[in-house]
């Protein structure tokens, strides 16, 4: 979202949450409306139909091609939506390799987007410590084949 931020209102014990702009960053607005929901108390099996209202182009798009049976999935949605739209942990993990410091960034906020992006590429929460070391293992093992292998893998 724009800096991160998603403002709730209550309105009869309902929450009401601002419709998705362009210039949001879909995964960022994902992140906050499950926030958002949880802070609100909204019932997880009404996430779906919420956030279906609330969205707007390539995340809409995506959200429609789904089945009416996906469509309540909320965790259907959000990985259906962050698949079309290209944001996936290897987008992630080409990002976390490949950034660094330059004059505009203070080291602090490097280290912040750093921190962000390993969280988004290894996914912590969700994964054991075993399908991490995988991950890792994976791109090291891919990195240290001939170029030939390294395009076939």
């Amino acid at each position: 979202c724009r800096r991160g931020a998603l403002p709730v209102l209550q309105r009869h014990g309902a929450a009401v949450m601002p419709k998705m702009s362009g210039e949001d960053d879909p995964e960022a607005f994902l992140e906050t409306f499950e926030r958002a929901a949880l802070a609100t108390g909204l019932e997880r099996a009404k996430w779906a139909g919420h956030l279906g209202m609330l969205l707007v182009g390539q995340a809409q798009a995506a959200y429609r091609t789904m089945s009416r049976g996906d469509m309540l999935d909320f965790n259907k949605v959000k990985a259906e939506i962050l698949r079309q739209l290209d944001i996936m942990p290897e987008r992630h993990r080409q990002i976390f390799r490949g950034e660094k410091l330059d004059e505009a960034r203070a080291p602090r906020a490097l280290w912040q987007h750093l921190a962000d992006e390993l969280n988004k590429w290894l996914r912590p929460k969700s994964a054991s410590k075993e399908e991490i070391c995988d991950q890792i293992l994976l791109e090291q093992f891919a990195m240290d084949l001939d170029e030939e292998n390294q395009q076939w893998v």
